[in-house]
C-alpha cells in the first residue's frame, strides 16, 4: 500500500512539473501554475490538453488514471501546494515560480517551474 500511494505521488509530482495551465485574462505565472496542480490532481486533461503545450496523450491517460484511482483521493486530501514566489524576467516572456509540495504539513519537496508567455497569456513550461 505504502508502495502505491508513493507511486501516486510521485506521479502527481511528475503531473505538475508536466502540466500548464493557460493565463487567460490576467491571471499571473503563480495563479497559472496553481491551477495547473489542481488540473493535474483532479485528472482533468481536456484543460490540461487545451491549455498544455507539448504534453503528450500518454501523459495525459496517466493522469487521468492516476487521478482516479481509489488512492487519489487520500492524496488529494492531504497534498497542499505552496507558492513561495514569483519572478518575471525583464522581458516579460519568462518567469519562475518557486513552490513546495506539501503532504499532511510536511514539505515533500521544494522546486522551481517555468514559465512562458503566449498569445494567451502564461503556460508552464513542459520539460
Amino acid at each position: 500500500m505504502k508502495r502505491i500511494i508513493s507511486a501516486i505521488v510521485a506521479l502527481m509530482v511528475y503531473a505538475v512539473m508536466m502540466v500548464s495551465c493557460g493565463g487567460g485574462s490576467g491571471d499571473t505565472p503563480s495563479q497559472v501554475f496553481e491551477k495547473s496542480f489542481n488540473a493535474s490532481m483532479t485528472g482533468d486533461i481536456n484543460t490540461l490538453k487545451a491549455i498544455t503545450e507539448g504534453i503528450t496523450d500518454e501523459e495525459l491517460q496517466s493522469i487521468k488514471e492516476e487521478a482516479s484511482s481509489p488512492e487519489a483521493d487520500k492524496i488529494r486530501a492531504s497534498m497542499k501546494l505552496k507558492v513561495l514566489s514569483e519572478q518575471i524576467a525583464a522581458d516579460g516572456k519568462t518567469a519562475t515560480v518557486k513552490y513546495q509540495l506539501l503532504m499532511d504539513g510536511q514539505v515533500i519537496e521544494e522546486k522551481e517551474a517555468p514559465l512562458v508567455k503566449t498569445d494567451s497569456g502564461w503556460k508552464v513550461k513542459n520539460k
